[in-house]
């Protein structure tokens, strides 16, 4: 759905993609909108394919709150304003970025407030916690399940293949030796490993699901 009310909706459907096209009439200026889900996430695997132009910007937005930027980088000195970057907040390890025009991969893993996201198939941000929102969010309450929306207001840009799983809490438990031989549990789910502590650890969704020491 259109996530913006009073500017010009730029988004269709065109051969599989969603595409967002900002056609300005002669001898005007319109403003275009953002796009956004209907339903709220809160812990996700989010993958997709995005096509942007030559100097494009777009963006997505995981539970409307925290941003990965979707730009034209290609080439460009690591800065957490490049592609599949964390808006302005965590810098990717590498550039894995491809030229303008071509078609990209970004899959995005967020559980909790921790982010991962793989570009074309190269690690860029290994779970790395986000410290807040980022500009343009809907809210700053982080704890809150959110929309996915897509940057449109910027320019032109194509998405396809977007494909959103929801991370179910399935949990490795794995014992820790200590130096004074006691044990502590490292605990972990498919993506991502949690609460590396002596006495218990936290684990997301929500805080939900408790682990502490046997009695060794």
């Amino acid at each position: 759905v259109a996530k913006d009310d009073g500017v010009a909706n730029g988004w269709s459907a065109k051969g599989g993609s969603l595409v967002n096209e900002q056609k300005q009439p002669e001898g005007q200026h319109l403003s275009f909108g953002n796009i956004a889900t209907k339903q709220a996430f809160g812990d996700f695997n989010l993958t997709l394919d995005v096509k942007v132009p030559k100097n494009g910007n777009s963006g997505v937005y995981l539970r409307g709150l925290c941003e990965v930027q979707v730009a034209d980088t290609y080439g460009k000195p690591l800065d957490p304003h490049n592609m599949g970057a964390i808006y302005a907040r965590i810098t990717p390890t590498v550039a894995a970025e491809k030229p303008a025009g071509e078609w990209q991969k970004l899959d995005i893993t967020l559980v909790d407030q921790h982010v991962t996201v793989k570009l074309n198939g190269t690690l860029i941000i290994d779970n790395q916690p986000i410290m807040g929102c980022t500009g343009g969010a809907l809210w700053s309450d982080v704890t809150k399940p959110g929309p996915i929306y897509i940057q449109g207001d910027h320019t032109s840009v194509e998405y396809r293949n977007l494909l959103l799983r929801p991370v179910a809490i399935c949990l490795w438990l794995v014992p820790r030796p200590l130096r004074d031989k006691a044990y502590d549990w490292v605990a972990r789910n498919r993506f991502h490993w949690f609460g590396r502590q002596s006495s218990c650890a936290v684990i997301s969704p929500g805080h939900a699901a408790h682990l502490w020491k046997p009695t060794v």
